[in-house]
């Protein structure tokens, strides 16, 4: 797979992540839910074919998971940022 294809996956894969997330600050759980399964169908075959791309995908999943568990907010954006602000933090 070349650079370029390999970052237009990335690209789609955080589109399906990010509006799930939205989705799902809006309340729509049962929509978020079925976003969040395209998003697995789109990148689950890469396990056996990208590797990098199989662990993009994983790393997503997780950040996803933390966010609709979390209880501070419901708006991703702000959760997100405040998420990097704590890493940033813990890194200094």
């Amino acid at each position: 797979m070349t650079p370029e294809l390999r970052e237009k996956k990335k690209k789609e894969m955080l589109l399906k992540v990010n509006q799930a997330a939205q989705i799902w600050s809006a309340g729509d759980y049962e929509q978020a839910s079925h976003l969040f399964s395209e998003f697995c169908g789109i990148a689950f075959p890469y396990q056996s074919t990208d590797s990098d791309l199989y662990w993009f995908f994983v790393q997503l999943s997780i950040v996803y998971a933390d966010y609709i568990t979390q209880e501070k907010t419901r708006d991703f954006k702000t959760w997100a940022i405040g998420e990097a602000c704590k890493a940033l933090r813990a890194a200094a």
